[in-house]
């Protein structure tokens, strides 16, 4: 798919609807390196979609501290609801990479509590988090409202039984 994105790259310019589709192929593929590539430099005005892009890229490639400066700099406006909750869901882990637990727990708790496509998986990712704190009542009763509300997919529905079971197990 990113070959062939490539080449209509090549044919029809590299708009930045080519580039994003061309990122999001990249970022499927594991190749969060060449979606930072392609990407470039960070200009000092980027278009708000480029910049949520890029902080998904920098975030999956390891580039933990710039992926959060770029979610701390970038303007949420005109940028797609998903596209925004993707980019709010890396810089979260980022912050977690980091060992910024604090901001980290906030940010996922922010998203758990959004209701968007990825609160289910905050939820979980918070839950654990809590879990390594020793707060387990607090783990248990956000996988256990999310498990009540979410028509989750099987791995992640796994995971959340498993992490609300040891937090009963622990409390």
């Amino acid at each position: 798919a990113e070959a062939y994105l490539a080449r209509a790259g090549e044919l029809f310019g590299n708009d930045d609807s080519i580039v994003f589709d061309r990122v999001r192929a990249l970022l499927e593929l594991g190749r969060a390196s060449d979606a930072v590539e392609l990407l470039g430099r960070r200009a000092r005005r980027e278009p708000p979609e480029r910049a949520a892009w890029r902080v998904v890229a920098l975030s999956r490639d390891g580039q933990h501290e710039d992926a959060v400066e770029g979610m701390g700099t970038s303007d949420p406006d005109g940028v797609e609801p998903s596209l925004l909750s993707m980019a709010r869901f890396e810089a979260s882990r980022s912050l977690r990479e980091m060992g910024r637990t604090d901001d980290a727990e906030q940010s996922f708790r922010f998203l758990a509590e959004s209701g968007n496509a990825l609160a289910a998986h905050a939820a979980v990712e918070l839950a654990s988090m809590l879990n390594q704190r020793e707060n387990y009542q607090d783990a248990r009763d956000i996988l256990d409202a999310t498990l009540a509300s979410s028509d989750l997919e099987d791995g992640l529905c796994r995971s959340a039984v498993y992490r609300s079971a040891w937090a009963a197990h622990r409390m």
